[in-house]
């Protein structure tokens, strides 16, 4: 059993603005489930004044948000997609790596499992001679746009974004348009020339964030009460 230890800022109940104290907090590790989720509890507190409702804050929260999971997943298409239409979203059917549970396989529909930042890849293909118009989307809203092709041979889009998610919103790739140069059916090319991936880059606990927009708040009112 591995065991690692956090210095947490806490405050006395009087808030005061000379006064602050460390607790130390000793957190051992009980398991690691296969999907990537890591299982820690509290081992030990010290140091932590039983008066002090911030010190009890802490405890709470480091029991309830413990350390974040690993979120990754990479998908490609194995076959040539066609007669797509606009706005239907691609669907890339050859999941690589799916750490978390996040993307539905079946949809090609990720759902951020936690709150945080995370990072998108889209890389779409078009077919020899054409032109097409695909984005990537968060619940529904565009956030960035690829154009592939050249009107003479095989052509790649790319795109990458980072956006901070909610436990529960959705990001997946769509047909945006269909370029003049087609003849009509959108099609985007297979044979694990066009991807999808994504991971999360760091995990943002709301428990945490509403803590410290408290403090935040509270020192912006000593201030102007000053």
């Amino acid at each position: 059993m591995s065991k690692t230890s956090a210095e947490i800022p806490t405050f006395d109940k009087d808030d005061s603005l000379s006064h602050s104290i460390f607790g130390r907090i000793q957190i051992s590790e009980q398991n690691r489930s296969g999907n990537g989720y890591a299982k820690y509890s509290v081992f030990q507190e010290s140091n932590l004044p039983d008066n002090s409702d911030t010190s009890e804050d802490i405890k709470r929260l480091l029991v309830e948000d413990n350390f974040p999971p690993v979120v990754a997943f990479s998908s490609t298409l194995d076959s040539h997609k066609e007669n797509l239409g606009i706005r239907q979203t691609v669907v890339f059917e050859h999941v690589i790596t799916n750490i978390g549970g996040g993307l539905d396989p079946n949809t090609s529909i990720f759902k951020a499992p936690i709150t945080g930042v995370y990072h998108f890849d889209a890389i779409v293909m078009s077919h020899h001679g054409e032109d097409m118009e695909t984005e990537i989307v968060k619940n529904g809203n565009g956030l960035v746009r690829l154009y592939s092709g050249n009107g003479d041979t095989w052509g790649v889009g790319m795109q990458s974004v980072g956006i901070q998610m909610n436990a529960g919103d959705d990001v997946w790739v769509r047909v945006l348009n269909n370029p003049p140069i087609n003849d009509g059916n959108i099609r985007v090319f297979g044979s694990l020339w066009s991807s999808f991936s994504g991971f999360l880059v760091q995990y943002m606990s709301p428990h945490i964030q509403l803590y410290f927009l408290a403090r935040l708040y509270f020192w912006f009112s000593m201030f102007v009460l000053l």
